[in-house]
């Protein structure tokens, strides 16, 4: 058996063995670098030490610079294993131009990949999403209506982290 194969192996064994599914969707991840992709991180990493199956889904990496990384350059979904946990990263019109009407592209591309993935995809029956900024609370409303349509949302604490 490979590397690559005994660690999602053991990445599914831990699911199958930890008591909750947590679900966290942010716009920032690390290898982007900043204080949200910290946090996030360390919030991710800390749940899984206490047992719990961790997912990030955030979009392709391209903060600071609004382009994406070379690892993510013509690529539309990657799901990586980044220090056991699992990080899902959807496609994103990068931008930080000032011209107000690509950011909003920017942000609406992320939102409706999101929207998409949250209602094709199987997400934990309960969803706890910490929002690292107010962008993501339009796609987490998508996520509550597609999951209570799904019947599946029993769940739903919101935490607001890196806030002003």
């Amino acid at each position: 058996m490979g590397r690559k194969n005994f660690r999602a192996y053991r990445i599914d064994f831990i699911r199958q063995v930890v008591m909750e599914e947590i679900l966290i969707i942010s716009n920032y991840y690390p290898p982007e670098k900043g204080a949200a992709a910290n946090r996030i991180e360390q919030l991710a990493m800390q749940l899984h030490r206490n047992k719990y199956a961790v997912t990030v889904v955030c979009p392709l990496a391209n903060y600071p610079k609004g382009k994406l990384f070379p690892e993510y350059k013509e690529k539309f979904f990657v799901t990586e294993i980044l220090q056991e946990i699992t990080v899902k990263r959807l496609w994103i019109y990068p931008s930080n131009s000032k011209n107000v009407l690509k950011r909003i592209l920017s942000i609406f591309s992320f939102s409706f990949m999101l929207f998409f993935y949250l209602l094709l995809k199987k997400t934990p029956k309960k969803s706890r999403c910490p929002i690292a900024s107010v962008i993501v609370v339009f796609s987490k409303c998508c996520h509550i209506i597609i999951e209570t349509k799904k019947n599946n949302f029993k769940c739903f604490r919101f935490m607001a982290v890196g806030s002003n």
